[in-house]
C-alpha cells in the first residue's frame, strides 16, 4: 500500500550540486519503485517522513508560481535526483508533464533520468525541445539499469518496470531522435549483467554510464545484504568483504573489466567507480 498525499511547494527549482547541471528538479517526494539499493533514503529526514518506509509513500508537488526563463533560461535542469518523474502516479497527476511545458517555454534544457517508459507519453514535447526556434538544444533522456533481467530486477527493484520495457522506450526515442542515454547503475556485484547490458544497449544509446553499487549508509546497506541473503546467499561472503571489510581492488578490477567490454563493442562510455 503506498500513501500518496498533495503538499504545497514553493517552487520546482534548486540549485544543483551536479557537475554540468545547473538546477535539479523533483516534482514527487519520495518514489514508488521501492528498489532496495536506493541511496534517497535520506530525504526521509527533511521531508516529515521519519519512521515511514522508503518506497511506500509519495508525495505530490503543487506549486503556485510558474517558471519563469529569468530562472531557467539556458540553464541545465535535471529531472530527477532523488525521485522518478514517471513513476506510477505522474499517469495520474501530470506534474513531470507539466514542469517539461515550463521549462520548454522557459527555454530550458533538460535531462531527465528514469526507470519508466512512461516518459514515452511526453514524446511530443521532447521533440519540440529539439526543434524549438529551429535551433538545436540540449534534451536528453536516461535510463538506469541494475540488471537485464526482468526476473532479477523484481527482486531488486520491486515496483519499477522492468528492464525490457526500457530497452525498447530506448529504441523508440533513439528512432525518433531524441538523445537516449543508459546508466548502468548501481553495478550490483555479480549479479548486473554488464557484458549482456552493453551488447543490448549500445545501439540504441548514444552513451553509457556505469557506477557502482554504494552502501555505506548503514540503513542501504542492512537492506542490500537482507536482500543478497534471501536471494543470492552465496555471496553473502563476496559482499562482506567488498563492503564491511573493505577490500581491496574490486571496483578497480570491474573497473578495467567495463573498459574492455566497450571498447571491445566501440561504444561512447563514461565510468564513475
Amino acid at each position: 500500500m503506498i500513501k500518496v498525499r498533495e503538499v504545497l511547494a514553493r517552487n520546482l527549482l534548486t540549485k544543483s550540486g551536479i557537475p554540468s547541471v545547473d538546477i535539479v528538479s523533483n516534482p514527487y517526494i519520495g518514489c514508488p519503485h521501492k528498489c532496495v539499493y536506493c541511496y534517497a533514503e535520506f530525504m526521509k529526514r527533511f521531508t516529515g517522513h521519519l519512521g515511514e518506509t522508503w518506497g511506500d509513500f509519495v508525495d505530490v508537488k503543487f506549486c503556485d508560481s510558474k517558471i519563469t526563463p529569468r530562472r531557467a533560461f539556458g540553464k541545465t535542469v535535471m529531472i530527477s535526483s532523488v525521485t522518478d518523474p514517471y513513476n506510477q502516479f505522474e499517469k495520474r497527476y501530470k506534474k513531470t508533464r507539466k514542469l517539461l511545458e515550463e521549462l520548454l517555454e522557459a527555454g530550458a534544457n533538460v535531462e531527465i533520468i528514469t526507470k519508466s517508459d512512461l516518459v514515452l507519453r511526453d514524446l511530443d514535447l521532447l521533440k519540440k525541445f529539439i526543434s524549438r526556434d529551429g535551433k538545436k538544444s540540449s534534451v536528453g533522456v536516461t535510463f538506469s539499469f541494475s540488471t537485464s533481467d526482468d526476473s532479477v530486477a523484481k527482486l531488486a527493484e520491486e515496483r519499477s518496470p522492468a528492464p525490457s520495457k526500457r530497452i525498447s522506450a530506448l529504441k523508440l526515442l533513439k528512432k525518433e531522435g531524441i538523445p537516449a542515454f543508459a546508466f548502468i547503475s548501481p553495478i550490483l556485484p555479480e549479479i548486473t549483467d554488464v557484458d549482456r547490458l552493453v551488447k543490448l544497449l549500445k545501439n540504441i544509446t548514444d552513451e553509457i554510464w556505469f557506477d557502482s553499487l554504494n552502501i555505506h549508509n548503514p540503513i542501504v546497506f542492512r537492506k542490500v545484504m537482507n536482500f543478497i541473503k534471501e536471494h543470492f546467499p552465496n555471496l553473502v561472503p563476496l559482499y562482506r568483504e567488498i563492503y564491511a571489510e573493505g577490500m581491496s581492488g574490486y571496483w578497480e578490477d570491474k573497473r578495467s573489466e567495463i573498459e574492455k567490454i566497450c571498447r571491445k563493442e566501440k561504444i561512447s562510455f563514461k565510468i564513475f567507480i
